[in-house]
């Protein structure tokens, strides 16, 4: 069973947040991340060894609400979990997939974390492929690797369901990166949101990944208003400057859309408020294509 836990947020008080974090891990330690808070743009990412950062960008005195809903929108970017808002100020996190993980690990936030369901171990389970007659492939489900087994006189016995095309998904898996954006205050027309405080339209998100798609976009904003994000790539410095996709929302807070537009790898994205009005827009997207 995957592992399944709650976290329970605090306001921040004149930036008491800044540069805090927690961890948590993906199923068997696998993938290691830490959860930091970046308020006013003033933090850096404190970087504990091993471990990918996931940046969420508030407002000094923010209200544990909000503090909440940017955490949530920040870990949907990440494969490996499923998150739950279960209450203004608490979320569920659930590991994607079966198996062990560490307990998250506080450094500062000052939140509450209970965990309501360990992890439990996967066993081995036989895909019964035939090779070359005289042996089989048993999928190691925790290495993530098939592991060639002969057979002898007693024939091996095949228990449980097996989701094959899954596991090949799993040990070859596309990338699926998340990147946020935000500004903070009221935010007008043609202004552009920023990438950890610098404007995207000037160092936007690099594009690490090969064939990369634009898969889906979401904003949220604090107040009910009408306005519309534009998605832009560019080289760096607006060069090449080149409209993707939009995503508008009416008389609403948030929102969010599927698509599939051609990126091109190696640029930078940006985003752009190109109609209407916000307060304290997060924005951010995710991308589909290979490693």
């Amino acid at each position: 069973m995957p592992k399944c836990g709650e976290v329970c947020f605090k306001s921040d008080l004149s930036g008491s947040l800044n540069n805090t974090y927690f961890t948590l891990n993906s199923e068997n330690n696998e993938s290691l991340y830490h959860v930091w808070h970046n308020v006013n743009g003033a933090g850096s990412d404190p970087a504990p060894v091993n471990s990918l950062g996931i940046e969420v960008q508030i407002n000094t005195n923010d209200e544990k609400e909000i503090v909440c809903l940017a955490t949530k929108l920040a870990l949907d970017n990440i494969r490996d979990f499923t998150i739950e808002r279960v209450l203004s100020d608490k979320i569920k996190i659930t590991n994607s997939r079966k198996g062990l993980a560490d307990d998250t690990v506080d450094n500062g936030t000052g939140f509450s974390f209970i965990v309501k369901q360990q992890g439990a171990e996967k066993l081995m389970k036989s895909v019964d492929v035939p090779f070359d007659g005289n042996s089989r492939y048993l999928l190691n489900t925790q290495e993530k690797r098939f592991e060639n087994y002969p057979i002898t006189a007693t024939e091996v016995t095949l228990t449980g369901e097996v989701d094959v095309q899954g596991a090949i998904e799993e040990i070859g898996a596309s990338a699926s990166p998340g990147f946020s954006f935000g500004r903070s205050g009221n935010v007008s027309t043609n202004a552009w949101l920023n990438n950890e405080g610098v404007p995207s339209n000037k160092a936007g998100r690099y594009i690490f990944i090969d064939n990369p798609i634009l898969f889906q976009i979401f904003v949220s904003n604090e107040n009910i208003n009408t306005f519309t994000i534009s998605i832009y790539e560019h080289e760096g410095n607006e060069i090449n400057l080149t409209l993707l996709d939009t995503l508008t929302i009416t008389a609403d807070r948030d929102g969010s859309k599927e698509t599939s537009v051609a990126v091109t790898a190696g640029r930078q994205i940006a985003i752009k408020l190109t109609s209407g009005s916000a307060k304290n827009i997060i924005a951010g997207l995710i991308l589909k294509g290979t490693n």
